[in-house]
């Protein structure tokens, strides 16, 4: 292999982000924290600031400087996690290696949207271990930054996460992979930079193979609803969730909707953006609170049987929240003329503007009668109660939306900070909050009295996703009183339910 010089070591601006360089100092931190992960409950992963107090306790037995801080919080993450680690197959794992690792002026790797593609030239650690990761079944990337790796997980094309990372790059993917409960280890980089870094092959070539018949304990894990959320969304499950409100030509027109009969033509266009991109976030949030109102923390379970789980109303009212949440995007394209959105042009570049204000209408109607028509199998005053917040979310998005276009015909200057926090959360709060009201009611739970006083009128604050995040921070690592506990309770107070859930821009 060709000697490669030495990048110095960058020391982070808060003074936590040293990585030890003596292997004892290193593999003491570690052995430190496995003693103290041994006693964290399993339930659910600590979150980052437990990581950060356990961590200067480890450092402070040690007699370490809090500068090794973000090395001891990691090393504590992977002890948490190694068992479930261990007891996922390797061909079922992804191990994801940073492009710095290469050496620039001898590497022939090529390179794409998702990262490089290695010419295993022997200029660096790479392409060997890419070699030895393939040769046990794992899946590799590599590339800077988690998210063609979470969605290789959210796609269902691994379980588990092997990465290579400065700590930088790990503190940004934390929060991530801590709430989809994905099992991972990771290996800070010894010395960082843009090229030519360093790491520990030896380390990484033992997690690589390492491996048990099954983990003693197992952490709740929100990726088989995602993974079912998202297949809801394929094109043959979509279709069957569509059929019967729309016509057959529309459905049938797929990429080619542009070219569908004219009668056909706003269907098809509009169930071909219904389709494409998006990270199916509000038809989570409903699947996911259906499914812990039915079945408690069951539904959190790693192994879960989402699809089970699913009903078919279900299915409908998480494309119903999509359907609308699509129009909205339609629509504020226009407003904004954005010129692209999931990498391909908007609908009025592409179709025109009178068109694209016509698909996102057919949306928003599409969305309340896929809700109505779930009113034999959730109950007339079930699906009432849904339509009135769904509205009343409506209601609020349009202010927000308005408050906008109305402040950008003003002086500059004449929009306050709070106004600009408010008409963020009209036009985003209240679409989150209406996916959740939307699971928990379908599911019998009670809403109102899960999260009294967050009722839709007049709401000026973004809560829906903010409370799992909330909750489990106030909760401690993986202790009792957390959103899963909480659903808990739901499900106890369910109503005679049986256990039967680019801008291409900021809102995807």
């Amino acid at each position: 292999m060709a000697t490669r010089q030495r990048a110095p070591t960058q020391q982070a601006p808060d003074d936590i982000k040293l990585v030890p360089q003596d292997a004892d100092q290193r593999r003491r931190i570690r052995e430190s924290a496995a003693a103290v992960a041994r006693d964290l409950p399993r339930c659910c992963p600590p979150p980052r600031d437990r990581l950060a107090e356990f961590g200067a306790r480890v450092l402070a037995s040690l007699g370490l400087p809090l500068d090794y801080l973000g090395f001891a919080m990691v090393a504590l993450s992977n002890a948490f996690w190694r068992e479930q680690f261990e007891a996922v197959p390797l061909d079922r794992r992804l191990l994801l290696l940073p492009k710095c690792l290469r050496d620039p002026d001898a590497c022939r790797a090529s390179f794409d949207s998702v990262g490089l593609h290695c010419a295993g030239c022997g200029a660096c650690t790479i392409g060997e271990l890419i070699a030895r990761a393939e040769e046990l079944g794992y899946e590799v990337i590599v590339a800077e930054g988690t998210s063609s790796v979470i969605m290789k997980v959210l796609d269902g094309e691994a379980d588990a996460i092997l990465g290579v990372a400065c700590l930088d790059s790990l503190d940004e993917s934390f929060e991530p992979i801590l709430e989809l409960g994905v099992p991972n280890q990771a290996v800070p980089l010894l010395r960082d930079g843009c090229e030519r870094t360093e790491t520990e092959p030896g380390l990484i070539a033992e997690l690589l193979t390492a491996s048990r018949a099954h983990a003693a304990a197992v952490t709740r894990s929100a990726v088989p609803l995602v993974r079912e959320t998202r297949s809801i969304f394929a094109p043959a499950a979509l279709d069957d969730v569509l059929r019967p409100q729309v016509c057959s030509d529309a459905l049938a027109a797929g990429p080619d909707a542009a070219q569908a009969e004219p009668m056909a033509a706003t269907e098809a266009i509009a169930i071909d953006w219904l389709r494409c991109g998006g990270k199916r976030l509000r038809p989570f949030v409903t699947v996911a609170a259906d499914a812990l109102g039915r079945h408690g923390v069951a539904a959190l379970r790693s192994d879960a049987d989402a699809a089970a789980m699913v009903t078919a109303p279900v299915r409908a009212l998480a494309v119903a929240i999509e359907a609308l949440h699509k129009a909205s995007l339609a629509h504020d394209d226009i407003a904004d003329d954005d010129e692209f959105r999931y990498g391909r042009p908007t609908l009025h570049r592409d179709h025109g503007l009178g068109m694209a204000v016509n698909v996102g209408d057919w949306l928003i109607g599409l969305g309340y009668r896929l809700i109505a028509a779930q009113a034999d199998a959730l109950g007339g005053d079930c699906v009432a109660d849904i339509l009135a917040r769904l509205s009343a979310a409506q209601l609020a998005l349009c202010r927000g939306q308005g408050a906008e276009l109305a402040w950008t015909t003003r002086p500059r200057g004449a929009l306050r900070p709070v106004d600009a926090l408010a008409i963020g959360a009209l036009k985003t709060a209240p679409a989150f909050e209406v996916a959740l009201y939307a699971g928990l009611r379908s599911s019998g739970a009670d809403f109102d009295e899960a999260f009294p006083g967050r009722g839709l009128p007049g709401a000026q604050r973004p809560r829906g996703l903010a409370v799992r995040r909330r909750e489990q921070g106030r909760a401690g690592p993986g202790c009792a009183g957390g959103p899963a506990d909480d659903a808990a309770g739901l499900r106890s107070r369910s109503r005679g339910v049986g256990p039967h859930g680019e801008r291409g821009g900021g809102r995807g």
